[in-house]
């Protein structure tokens, strides 16, 4: 693959700034955001010339910089649009997953290493679930709880409340 990056980055960032100076009037009225671009744009251009060195992705290593993604698609040639984000799960929505997965499967009685093998979360931050979220688990003896379903439980609560 090809990238779009000049063979001396530092002669072409010393041009582009020339450039830049004689269309704003002196290189002191070059605005914020050009000087950005200018400096990014040069800093991009060191970051492919050491991943083709170490024989790395180059678009992985320009993200892994922070690479604004519309230079990265200058660099490699296509629409900034066709550069979509890979979406990394987050700390958060791992524990949601457990969550969901104790929601599921309410009513059962399970000990935490089972709640723990049976989520991505160790047995500490099983632990710790329990006693931050009263409203899914109900301890039933030493080791053994009954997995609930707030919702459900609230909707019951209020249908008892609108007969009685």
């Amino acid at each position: 693959m090809t990238f779009n990056i000049p063979t001396d980055p530092a002669a072409d960032f010393k041009a582009r700034f020339k450039e830049a100076a004689e269309l704003f009037g002196g290189s002191e009225y070059i605005p914020v955001s050009n000087l950005f671009t200018l400096s990014e744009r040069l800093r991009a251009h060191h970051v492919v010339e050491k991943a083709i060195r170490e024989n790395v992705n180059v678009v992985k290593e320009l993200k892994n910089h922070s690479v604004d993604k519309n230079i990265i698609a200058e660099i490699v040639g296509v629409d900034p649009q066709e550069l979509v984000e890979e979406v990394k799960p987050k700390r958060r929505t791992v524990k949601e997953q457990a969550e969901d997965w104790v929601i599921e499967n309410a009513g059962k009685e399970v000990s935490l290493n089972e709640v723990s093998e049976a989520t991505t979360l160790t047995y500490a931050q099983v632990n710790k679930m329990v006693k931050d979220r009263p409203d899914l688990f109900t301890k039933v003896q030493k080791g053994k709880y009954v997995l609930r379903d707030p919702k459900v439980e609230r909707e019951k609560d209020k249908f008892s409340d609108s007969q009685g």
